[in-house]
């Protein structure tokens, strides 16, 4: 649900294949991790079709996005005045304010070139900023949820890996979204990859970790074929700790809790 920020256009299939993944991915997974009472923000929201599914069902939700897909704001309805422009480290909706900040596919983006997949030098730093301003947002005991394709599985159907002779062969001549967990320049994020940039941030000793449960994450697992059960039954079985953060499990997703709640 990031954006590649050189985008010129917003062909149809982009929006609506956005709006079928959310449709079933909000009902089916975020509001389960949500309380009704809570104040939320979307980062990197893109057309902020998200945000407006959640304020219809009664969140107080908010979002923001520094891309292209911002031209579809105007479409949210009642749910415009709670959508802006902007990236994280701008703080667009303030300090302090959110219950719960969530960032969909978005960090694995982050710190690479025109937020695509091709890492930037200085990549960590930037992605400890981007961390550092998401959790700048919450409230004392606020969490933040960070999902991304996880880097610990040799599989990441969602990009195409293409820093390696390996990974192009693999794409190209195979069919096969192949990447290497261990290559420098594997973009994604595992679990001991937020660790290790919680811990030069400055809330380093101020956050706990807990890996989520993935079971239902991605829209084929609401589809009734045959695919789409075994994915189902697959990600339940994976989500069991601690197989969660482990090479089996191609999606990651993250809950970062800064300290100071009831």
């Amino acid at each position: 649900m990031s954006e590649i920020a050189d985008e010129r256009f917003l062909p149809s299939a982009w929006v609506e294949r956005d709006r079928q993944r959310l449709d079933y991915f909000i009902p089916n997974y975020l509001v389960k991790w949500l309380d009704s009472s809570w104040t939320i923000c979307s980062v990197g929201c893109g057309s902020g079709y998200d945000v407006e599914c959640l304020r219809r069902i009664g969140f107080d939700a908010f979002g923001f996005d520094p891309g292209a897909r911002t031209a579809e704001f105007c479409r949210r309805g009642a749910a415009v005045p709670f959508l802006r422009r902007g990236k994280a480290e701008e703080l667009p909706w303030g300090k302090g304010r959110f219950d719960v900040v969530y960032a969909l596919e978005v960090i694995e983006h982050v710190g690479c070139k025109d937020f695509g997949c091709e890492l930037l030098g200085d990549s960590d730093s930037i992605r400890v900023s981007f961390l550092e301003a998401c959790l700048d947002m919450l409230k004392p005991g606020g969490k933040l949820l960070l999902t991304s394709s996880n880097r610990a599985c040799p599989l990441d159907p969602g990009h195409r890996h293409l820093y390696s002779p390996v990974t192009r062969f693999a794409i190209e001549w195979l069919g096969i979204q192949a990447a290497l967990p261990w290559h420098p320049q594997n973009f994604l994020l595992g679990q001991n990859d937020v660790r290790r940039l919680m811990s030069t941030s400055r809330y380093r000793g101020r956050a706990t970790f807990r890996a989520l449960s993935v079971a239902g994450y991605p829209r084929r697992c609401g589809r009734r074929d045959l695919i789409g059960r075994l994915l189902a039954a697959y990600l339940k079985v994976i989500s069991i700790l601690p197989l969660r953060t482990s090479a089996l499990a191609p999606i990651l997703a993250c809950e970062v809790r800064l300290a100071g709640g009831a």
